[in-house]
């Protein structure tokens, strides 16, 4: 990341996955604050803020690979006193005859000891997962998450739905995703070690074979160097 000056940055983050992704550019924003009152503007190559995907697990959420939702976008965007509000539209790949014809917004509120979101996409078909198919129509969807701390432990939780059926072309039937997302970690010091614990369980309903119907997830993590 640059910062240019006061109100201007940019930032580029390139992506190499071994026997899964060549080295490509995977972020690529110019960001403007205070571009409209409080607002903010972030334009370029992102993650569009559709889900919160938050986890101690080292393993990807199902609700992550189900949403995660890389494109050319322009967001709008502002925060205060721990509420965020945020608006974008961005190029989608599904049909390349049209340009900007898909949108999204974002809204969430965050304490210290509790977070809660909601996010909605006009097309959950242009995610990751899912663009590469070719669909008779753009499904919508809508993401709930909440989080809760008391004291070392925290409590989280996801929800992703569709909320209309996604069909592909040629077919008369279609399926209409959930995604379920239940977690508790716990932070622990073993000889002065800090240490994470955490146990996920994940469930799927009529994701079609895209995604496992259940998961069960296990994992502990320290830091090895300071």
């Amino acid at each position: 990341a640059a910062q240019i000056n006061d109100k201007v940055s940019a930032e580029v983050i390139a992506l190499y996955e071994e026997d899964d992704t060549d080295l490509s550019i995977d972020v690529a924003t110019i960001s403007i604050a205070n571009i409209i009152g409080p607002v903010n503007l972030d334009v370029g190559k992102m993650y569009v803020p559709f889900g919160c995907f938050e986890t101690a697990l080292v393993n990807d959420t199902l609700v992550l690979e189900a949403a995660e939702t890389n494109k050319t976008a322009a967001l709008f965007g502002m925060e205060q006193d721990g509420l965020s509000l945020g608006a974008y539209v961005f190029d989608g790949d599904a049909d390349r005859e049209q340009h900007v014809e898909n949108y999204g917004v974002t809204l969430s509120f965050e304490q210290e000891n509790f977070a809660v979101g909601l996010d909605y996409i006009s097309a959950l078909t242009e995610s990751d997962a899912l663009v590469e198919e070719a669909w008779d129509e753009h499904s919508p969807a809508f993401s709930l998450s909440g989080r809760v701390t008391l004291g070392e432990v925290n409590l989280l939780a996801e929800y992703l739905a569709a909320t209309s059926e996604l069909v592909l072309e040629g077919e008369t039937e279609g399926f209409e995703p959930e995604v379920a997302h239940i977690e508790a970690n716990i932070g622990v010091s073993l000889n002065e070690q800090p240490f994470t614990f955490a146990v996920a369980y994940q469930q799927t309903d009529d994701a079609a074979g895209y995604l496992p119907e259940e998961r069960l997830s296990l994992g502990c993590s320290t830091d090895i160097y300071e």
